[in-house]
């Protein structure tokens, strides 16, 4: 009893962790390892195989999750999963779903009720798929969708049956389904007309006709109620109820439409009462619905997998688990019969029906709590252990004997082969009585597999491949074949290493790697062997060969011209290749792959095939695949005799066919603002503009989370060099956050994609909220707006000419400031709302003269915020501001309101500097540090930042760190700067 518990537990342990029963399988087909959790499947797909499992369920929705060994597939370039689906009877997988890498259930819909193999693959960012299966492929895992529950029937009153002396009924029923699994059938007994039941015992839920044999208890007389449930895979459940009249004295007088047993018990049942019966529960649990169908799923492959760990009693009705074959419900049925209540003590099945002839192997069985009870000294009885050595025999042949409580017996099989052995424990009982059980249906196989060639050819190259014919008579099959070669000057054979055999069984050809062997003629001899370790004999000196060939591994010269011309990304190439058409055989292959940094992030893709020699002659034209850094191209060929050789041209640089020359650096536009877009081309794509189609698309949320939709707005055939572009609104939601844009331009000729550029990210600002403001004010503002653009043109005269402005020229620029200042106090003067003109005044001021205006400055800042909350500059001009008034902790608030609203580098820059003057040394270098990465400041802002940045590390005490700043940095830090950080240096050191 304890020894079963253990390997109960075993299984059950491994059936959680890695899906499998505990029964030996055959090796597994490609990488995979399904878990079964409550809310669907689990797929980790590793290096480790694993056998096809099957999740039943009544729901077609079932949910998927995939994942990958990151020794298998790159995890941060995966972009997307697939579940692949097919049906049992084709070999054509279909794409069922497919969703993105972030950990998501996929959610499979069955279309019908029945079986379907599922398959996972991966899609990387470049498109590149990995998985894909093939027609060859098995499914990684089995979807039963089942909406049907078993259909029980209880049979006509049977036959009688006598056990010790003692009467007892045989109840017999018909189940048609396929789907049961490890749950057992229960049969129930109720006296009270249903009110109360009590159990008779459980049997092996089993498709077809089943017989149990009842002892009722001494208090069953009279009216009786037999039930019988089951519940399949899926989780249906149904029963069936039957009235029967069960006397022990044989009294009951005969009646219409009733069947009799004479006898010390009788049996007596109603056929009118075969299916409900008041107070019994004679229908089926579906749904509530009381009907019951029978299930056309063709599942026998789950139905073996259960039996497989369940305890086998008898002869199984399903003994050709592997069949697909279609299940018919109206077909007669075999009877199985359970002899697990006859039998004491029952034999465990063995992990494997097949065994090696000559192997020592241990035959266990084993006694449950109950069997003990019934017969007390039955762990001290002797146990006799026999077999018989064929199906048509009906001689046994004494193992050994041993007490039943040893529960094992150690066996050496037979030295020869044996179908169909059976096993049979017999334990003596007291009254001349015994128990015995025997199981049947495994083979011993004592015997090598042999097989031959078809053909041997005479010539063979690096790589050969043989087709081979014969079997093996046992039960092991050709597991591998072992190669030997000799030459002519040889005596002896030497064998081919292991690894450079490949044996395929379904294609029955062995695969040999001859590339390292020298040129010259060999004989082969073949030896082989089953998956049991029984190997034919290897050859000695006087075997004859199965065949002989003259190997050449010399395979055919190739060479590769430097192209002159440019390679485009997208556009054909001619490679310019010297071969030896003499010692070629089509096909003549092209590949490309993409290098970035050095790295070839994904296999060779084919680019073009040639199926004639002659294409060669004047070069060979090729599409180069998109890439944005370097192409390597390979040719391949081969010889009559498979001989490979290649030659590979770079890695070379693509250049781009179309670059982008607007939006290339990040920044803000405002909302509706009227922007170019405009690209220009590389002269190979120029040569064919006729031809190209340009489409221009924008995406909201590019830093977030690059997942947004596309919107088109430009779509242009022959392709143009750009448009004009009325940008959208930055937060259409009004929530005030704002969002990342992306720009996308993509190059087509005719339907192909050949060229793909972004721009870089960039900010739309939030269109401001609507604020009402008098007429007036707003022409004051518009003519002040009208001075400032009279300023800057004047201004960018000046900067243009290198020259320093003369007085009158300087005095000109300070009499147009004057007058756009009083423009904008006039607008405010009107309506203090105008927050257009307040934060216009503000910068000018600032301009002017920011000093002595500070307070006014910072007047019109505080206005503008108040009326516009996400006004992200005004914030930012305002910390600047509080700076200059050393009202440090007002800074900082007001640059982290900005950073809020949009992150610039200027923001950062100033946040830090607030910082520093708070003594918050570690949190002002961390601002610095963004805002010196993000590169769009000033290079004289920059060196103020490295100054500053020195200037924390020397508030935290760390001076090495300052003082290598300053060595480093010197040359960007302004002179100023520069000479009262190396004071502060040197006058710490003193110290």
């Amino acid at each position: 009893m304890l020894r079963r518990l253990l390997r109960a537990a075993v299984c059950a342990i491994a059936s959680v962790a890695t899906a499998l029963s505990c029964r030996q399988t055959p090796a597994p087909a490609p990488p995979r390892a399904w878990k079964i959790e409550k809310d669907g499947l689990s797929l980790v797909v590793s290096g480790v195989g694993r056998q096809a499992d099957f999740y039943h369920s009544k729901d077609a929705k079932l949910p998927v999750r995939i994942s990958f060994d990151p020794a298998l597939v790159e995890l941060r370039r995966v972009k997307e999963y697939k579940l692949w689906v097919r049906t049992p009877t084709s070999p054509e997988w279909k794409v069922a779903v497919k969703g993105p890498a972030n950990g998501d259930l996929l959610v499979f819909d069955a279309p019908y009720e029945g079986r379907f193999g599922l398959h996972a693959s991966v899609v990387y960012n470049d498109g590149l798929e990995l998985f894909n299966p093939g027609p060859t492929d098995s499914p990684q895992a089995w979807f039963v969708l089942d909406r049907t529950a078993p259909e029980l029937a209880w049979d006509d009153a049977g036959e009688k049956r006598v056990l010790g002396h003692k009467p007892t009924i045989e109840l017999s029923w018909t189940a048609k389904e396929r789907q049961f699994g490890r749950a057992p059938l229960e049969l129930e007994f109720s006296s009270d007309d249903g009110a109360t039941w009590s159990t008779i015992g459980e049997h092996i839920a089993r498709a077809g006709r089943s017989r149990f044999s009842w002892r009722p208890p001494g208090s069953v007389a009279g009216d009786v109620l037999v039930r019988v449930s089951a519940t399949d895979l899926a989780g249906h459940s149904s029963s069936k109820t039957i009235a029967l009249k069960y006397s022990p004295f044989g009294d009951l007088p005969p009646g219409d439409g009733v069947h009799r047993i004479e006898g010390d018990g009788e049996l007596v049942a109603d056929a009118s009462s075969e299916g409900d019966h008041q107070g019994g529960d004679a229908t089926s649990e579906i749904d509530g619905t009381g009907e019951s169908e029978v299930t056309d799923l063709d599942d026998e492959n789950a139905l073996a997998k259960a039996d497989d760990d369940s305890e086998k009693v008898g002869e199984d009705a399903s003994k050709d688990a592997d069949s697909e074959s279609a299940i018919d419900p109206e077909a007669d049925l075999p009877d199985v019969v359970d002899e697990r209540i006859d039998a004491l003590v029952r034999l465990l099945e063995f992990e494997s029906d097949c065994l090696r002839a000559g192997d020592e192997i241990v035959v266990r069985w084993d006694v449950t709590d109950q069997d003990v009870e019934k017969q007390p000294d039955l762990l001290d009885r002797l146990a006799t252990l026999e077999y018989s050595s064929g199906a048509e025999s009906d001689e046994w042949t004494l193992i050994g004997e041993i007490e039943v409580g040893e529960l094992a017996l150690p066996w050496m099989l037979p030295a020869e082969s044996a179908m169909g052995v059976a096993l049979r424990l017999t334990v003596n009982l007291p009254e001349n009585e015994s128990s015995t059980h025997t199981i049947a249906g495994f083979s011993i196989d004592a015997s090598a597999p042999r097989v031959t060639v078809t053909t041997v050819p005479e010539q063979a190259g690096g790589k050969l491949s043989l087709a081979l014919s014969g079997d093996d008579e046992g039960c092991g099959g050709v597991a591998a074949v072992r190669v030997f070669l000799r030459t002519k000057t040889e005596e002896f054979w030497t064998p081919l290493e292991e690894a450079r055999t490949t044996w395929s069984p379904t294609e029955k050809t062995l695969a040999l790697d001859l590339r390292e062997l020298p040129q010259t003629k060999y004989d082969v001899f073949l030896a082989a062997r089953d998956a049991l370790g029984n190997s034919a004999p290897e050859p000695g000196p006087s075997s004859s060969p199965v065949g002989s060939f003259t190997l050449d591994t010399t395979p055919p010269k190739i060479a590769l011209d430097e192209p002159v011309l440019d390679w485009v990304s997208g556009f054909e190439t001619a490679i310019t290749a010297t071969i030896d058409l003499a010692d070629c055989t089509p096909p003549i292959i092209v590949e490309g792959r993409e290098i970035v940094d050095g790295i070839a992030p994904s296999e060779w893709k084919e680019l073009r095939r040639l199926a004639s020699l002659s294409e060669v002659t004047n070069g060979i034209p090729v599409q180069l695949p998109q890439a944005r850094g370097q192409v390597e191209l390979r040719v391949r060929v081969r010889d009559a005799l498979g001989n490979p050789t290649e030659a590979t041209i770079g890695p070379r640089a693509v250049h781009a066919p179309l670059t982008l020359t607007t939006f290339q650096k990040s920044g803000e536009y405002p909302s509706f603002a009227k922007e170019s877009v405009a690209w220009t081309y590389h002269p190979v794509a120029a040569e064919v503009r006729d031809q190209l189609r340009v489409r221009v698309a924008y995406r909201a949320g590019a830093l977030v989370d690059g997942v947004g939709e596309w919107t088109q707005i430009h779509d242009k055939s022959p392709a143009d060099d750009g448009f004009e572009w009325v940008l959208p609104d930055g937060d259409p939601s009004g929530s005030g956050a704002g969002d990342s844009f992306l720009l996308r331009v993509r190059l087509y000729r005719g339907e192909d994609l050949v060229a793909e550029t972004n721009s870089a990210p960039f900010r739309i600002g939030a269109f401001l909220k609507p604020v009402a403001i008098s007429p007036e004010s707003m022409q004051q503002y518009d003519l002040g707006r009208g001075k400032i653009t009279v300023l800057d043109f004047e201004r960018e005269e000046i900067y243009e000419s290198g020259e320093a402005p003369s007085e009158t020229k300087s005095a000109e620029l300070t009499r147009i400031a004057g007058e756009a200042r009083k423009y904008f106090e006039k607008a405010l003067e009107l309506d203090g709302k105008n927050h257009l003109a307040a934060f216009a005044l503000a910068k000018l001021l600032k301009e002017i003269d920011g000093a002595a205006n500070l307070n006014q400055i910072i007047r019109c800042l505080e206005t503008t915020v108040a009326l516009q909350r996400e006004h992200a500059e005004a914030w930012s001009y305002l910390g600047a501001i509080l700076i200059d008034k050393r009202e440090y902790d007002r800074a900082r608030a007001s640059l982290e309101e900005a950073i809020r609203i949009q992150d610039t580098a200027a923001a950062r820059y100033n946040l830090g500097v607030s910082l520093i003057f708070l003594r918050k040394p570690v949190e002002a270098r961390a601002q610095f540090a963004i805002a010196i990465k993000d590169g769009s400041v000033p290079e004289d802002t920059i060196g103020d930042a490295w100054f500053y940045t020195a200037n924390a590390y020397i508030q935290e005490g760390q001076l090495g760190r300052a003082r290598a700043i300053y060595q480093e940095k010197r040359d960007l830090i302004p002179a100023d700067f520069r000479a009262n950080l190396a004071k502060r240096l040197e006058s710490i050191e003193t110290e």
